[in-house]
């Protein structure tokens, strides 16, 4: 159950963070999807069940 948890967090905190680095990024415009798909590949499942 605490894995759970844990791992819902991490991709609820990701989800929060991802429109936040967009906004502060200066220049060209990121979509979100990007860093979105970037976070999803480290904080994959190979990752967190290392975690």
């Amino acid at each position: 159950m605490t894995y759970g948890l844990v791992s819902l967090s991490i991709i609820m905190m990701i989800a929060v963070a991802c429109p936040i680095i967009t906004q502060l990024i200066p220049g060209k415009p990121m979509p979100q999807t990007v860093l979105l798909l970037v976070f999803g590949a480290i904080f994959g499942p190979f990752i967190l069940d290392k975690i």
